[in-house]
């Protein structure tokens, strides 16, 4: 037998014969079944926001991901620029070191000198510093999204802890109006107190998260 069941029991056990003290037990009951209504509805709110928090955390990840697949696939092309200058610059030094003697070889060595410069220049001057850059901001975009993942997970474990304690609340405020429905069938005083007790404990803790939140 559920709460709902009980209390319509209880209200067909004492219509048209309430005593003082049915009447005090049902203005307790009308009290806790307020709180009770209220932290329900407070534990839901809790458990949808850790879901939702779970979500972004999720795209989050995804996206930090993206972004350092990209961030990999920018540093790989910028290594293989880096190489490409570095054998250039390796080329000119061979080629220094093999000058020919005056003549037609010369005049190669001197062309493809000025090539691979400028080959050099060009990685050097323009596209390594632009790759690395590009692929340093890259990586920066992932650590930040990954930062703001790992915030939204910090909050989903929050909303979810918050959302536990709520539904013990709310299970203490549940048992407080059975024993108060109890206290009604008995005419036991015992269950009201106890019942009294229990709402107030589940009152504090629900109180107590609001404060923490």
């Amino acid at each position: 037998m559920d709460t709902e069941e009980l209390m319509k029991g209880v209200e067909e056990a004492v219509e048209g014969k309430l005593s003082p003290l049915d009447r005090h037990v049902a203005m307790t009951m009308a009290i806790i079944a307020a709180l009770l209504a209220a932290v329900t509805m407070f534990s839901h709110r809790a458990h949808t926001e850790a879901l939702s928090w779970q979500e972004q955390n999720n795209s989050l990840r995804t996206e930090a991901g993206i972004y350092h697949t990209r961030a990999s696939d920018q540093w790989a092309f910028f290594q293989a620029k880096n190489i490409r200058a570095h054998e250039y610059q390796g080329w000119l030094g061979l080629l220094d070191a093999l000058a020919k003697s005056p003549g037609n070889g010369e005049r190669k060595g001197q062309e493809l000198s000025q090539k691979w410069s400028a080959e050099v220049l060009k990685y050097e001057g323009t596209e390594l510093p632009q790759l690395k850059s590009e692929a340093e901001l890259l990586t920066n975009q992932a650590t930040r999204y990954e930062g703001k993942a790992g915030e939204a997970l910090r909050r989903s474990y929050a909303a979810h802890e918050r959302g536990e304690r709520l539904d013990v609340a709310e299970l203490v405020l549940e048992l407080g109006l059975v024993l108060c429905s109890l206290a009604v069938l008995t005419k036991a005083r015992p269950f009201w107190y106890v019942g009294i007790a229990s709402g107030v404990l589940g009152a504090a803790i629900a109180l107590n998260i609001a404060l923490m939140a």
